[in-house]
């Protein structure tokens, strides 16, 4: 019998959760296919086998943030609430997914410092958001409730906040005398950014 016993992670596994580290550190270019091996403790050749190349590991190491991120989406828009609430609930979706993603926010400056054309499975995501959210927003201004403008610059909008916070919470932290700037209380960020948004949406003479 196997009770008490850990299971071992496979070898895809493995070497996704060591991938997902070295990108975060390094970039894409900066990591190399030996590192990755040598840490996962498996052969050189284990990511041809599993992923067929570099670039297929990396797109694979992308859908292993973007696929929790999607499901947090497609939950918080089906929820039976109006425009409003919903948009809020996709707004502290995007908040809980990076404070359970760390390695997120460094992967993704290091993929707009490439300035290169976004990879597949980044551009099929950015199309769903913009879709999805900008739909909610389409209902929200059929309603009333959310002020006019193209839906999907509106949509672009509300993630901004999320995203941008995201990416410079860690350089503001390790910055003497920024450390401040951004409290260090995840909940009093998220609280802050929600109820901006929802002044920022409400049609004139609808509460926030």
């Amino acid at each position: 019998m196997n009770q008490g016993r850990t299971a071992t992670p496979d070898t895809p596994t493995r070497i996704l959760a060591v991938a997902r580290t070295v990108f975060a550190a390094k970039g894409y270019e900066g990591a190399s296919i030996r590192e990755i091996t040598g840490r996962a403790g498996v052969n050189l050749g284990a990511v041809t086998y599993h992923f067929h190349s570099k670039e297929a590991l990396y797109q694979a190491v992308l859908r292993t943030f973007i696929d929790p991120l999607r499901a947090r989406l497609e939950a918080a828009v089906a929820a039976d609430a109006p425009a409003v609430d919903r948009i809020e609930r996709v707004v502290r979706a995007f908040f809980a997914h990076f404070e359970s993603q760390p390695e997120q926010p460094a992967i993704m400056l290091h993929e707009l410092a490439r300035q290169r054309p976004l990879p597949p499975p980044v551009v099929d995501w950015i199309r769903t958001l913009i879709q999805t959210l900008g739909r909610v927003i389409a209902e929200g201004q059929a309603e009333g409730s959310v002020v006019p403008g193209p839906p999907p610059l509106l949509a672009i909008s509300v993630v901004a906040q999320p995203f941008f916070l995201a990416l410079t919470r860690r350089p503001l932290e390790r910055t003497p005398g920024l450390g401040t700037v951004r409290p260090a209380d995840p909940g009093l960020v998220t609280e802050t950014c929600v109820a901006g948004i929802r002044r920022s949406l409400a049609a004139p003479g609808r509460t926030p």
